[in-house]
């Protein structure tokens, strides 16, 4: 799952859905602030399934996101129906986004004469799809999951850096994210007592299983901003598991 798409966020909002709820509200005085993190979040996602999993051309993916983002979120405020109890809020997106593209693309496709030049569209008639987990959303799923564990990555350095405990981060960095984003071998217990001076490999490893569970909890604070309840917070978390287990 190597990928360079790490993501800065500014703010963790501590009620849930909060953010959604502010850039669906014209009248917030926030919508703009986090109405730009929510599309920051997600550009990288949407792009992805409509190249990986519609087969659209990466160029014509960027005009076709940008227009989703004008005319159905700016324009038609659809963030402003995003709701708990009407699912998950990235299958909203994504599959708003499948039936803005299609309609968009049968437009395109009237107005040529040649079909070499047509954009060319899987099978699937891109309309609204028959469950929330189809497969065909699974390249959505698998960029949404990377921005998830970055954005956790992102919250566990800045509270290590924050509360002087950058070793923490270090090892849990060298350990366990640097093999997975890098490819890397990870550090040895052995070399982490020599370059952080524990006193044993036991005192490193414990230093590990510390940053596990710091970087555990930032986790959920991460995903807790788009579910409605605790139990919805473990179905994620079960399904993120899916996703980064999968090849």
């Amino acid at each position: 799952m190597a990928d360079d798409s790490f993501r800065d966020p500014n703010c963790f909002p501590t009620t849930r859905w909060s953010i959604v709820r502010r850039a669906g509200d014209r009248f917030d005085a926030d919508q703009s602030a986090a109405l730009q993190e929510l599309l920051t979040r997600y550009w990288s996602a949407l792009k992805t399934h409509l190249v990986k999993s519609r087969q659209i051309q990466s160029s014509d993916a960027d005009d076709l996101v940008q227009g989703f983002i004008e005319h159905k979120i700016l324009e038609r405020n659809l963030l402003s129906v995003a709701e708990p109890s009407r699912g998950r809020f990235r299958s909203l997106l994504v599959h708003s986004l499948d039936n803005y593209a299609k309609n968009q693309l049968e437009k395109r496709r009237a107005k040529k004469r040649s079909a070499d030049h047509a954009l060319p569209m899987p099978g699937n008639d891109l309309g609204v799809a028959s469950t929330p987990d189809t497969r065909a959303d699974h390249a959505f799923d698998v960029q949404w999951a990377r921005t998830v564990l970055a954005d956790a990555s992102d919250r566990m350095q800045q509270e290590c850096l924050g509360s002087n405990r950058e070793t923490l981060w270090l090892v849990f960095h060298g350990r366990i994210l640097a093999p997975i984003y890098e490819g890397a071998e990870p550090i040895s217990y052995s070399a982490l007592v020599d370059r952080f001076a524990f006193r044993s490999p036991a005192q490193a490893s414990n230093a590990l299983m510390t940053g596990k569970r710091m970087f555990a909890r930032s986790l959920r604070l991460v995903i807790s901003q788009y579910v409605h309840d605790e139990q919805e917070i473990e179905q994620e978390l079960a399904e993120l598991q899916d996703i980064v287990s999968q090849p």
